[in-house]
């Protein structure tokens, strides 16, 4: 038994998933014919712009590194650790997502959590990214 996984991009419009290409879901839904199939909808969402990246390093981490004394990509890696790590289950290693792992709501929450932590634990503001400029943003 072959398994075929077939993921189709869409929106849905009036209650029926409308798919951006029509075609290839129907070829996709064609070699299938016959075939028990789980159809699952999940909500897409945006990888982290470049600007929620840009204010991250260039705010965020800026002012973390120069505090605690380590360089951008220490203190990166440290926050990483602190607030995007999954513990491991029956004797796994834990896994350490990625910043570029994150969608635009999920970056801006682990943002939220740095700034607080941040504020509670040290004392440290972090200004928000509609306080100011970032510099080199067009």
């Amino acid at each position: 038994m072959t398994r075929l996984i077939r993921k189709n991009f869409g929106k849905i419009e009036g209650g029926i998933f409308i798919p951006d290409n029509p075609t290839a879901r129907a070829r996709g839904i064609k070699r299938l014919e016959g075939e028990y199939c789980w159809e699952t909808l999940e909500r897409y969402f945006d990888q982290r712009t470049i600007p929620q990246n840009r204010y991250y390093w260039g705010v965020v981490i800026a002012i973390l590194a120069e505090e605690f004394g380590y360089t951008k990509d220490e203190c990166h890696e440290a926050l990483r650790y602190q607030f995007l790590r999954i513990p491991g289950e029956n004797g796994l290693p834990d896994k350490i997502l990625h910043t570029s792992d994150l969608d635009t709501i999920a970056f801006n929450e682990y943002l939220e959590n740095i700034r607080r932590w941040a504020l509670i634990e040290f004392g440290i503001y972090i200004p928000e990214p509609n306080e100011f400029a970032i510099v080199g943003e067009g």
